[in-house]
């Protein structure tokens, strides 16, 4: 589990820390977040166009497997 940012030619793949993950003890808040974050992930990805570079990304993968 983790995040992949790309940014020009550059991919960076952070996968979550080490350090581990605490939940709150009222499970309801911890849900609202959660849903909050995601949401505005998704909104962030959308206007940065991560969806069309994954898939720019994808094909030329495939297009390099081809080849060899």
């Amino acid at each position: 589990m983790g995040w992949l940012e790309t940014s020009g030619d550059t991919d960076v793949y952070a996968p979550h820390t080490s350090a581990g993950f605490a939940a709150p003890p009222v499970k309801s808040v911890q849900l609202f977040f959660n849903g909050m974050f995601a949401k505005q992930g998704w909104r962030k990805a959308r206007r940065e166009g991560t969806r069309a570079k994954l898939a720019q990304l994808k094909a030329e993968h495939q297009a390099a497997g081809s080849a060899r």
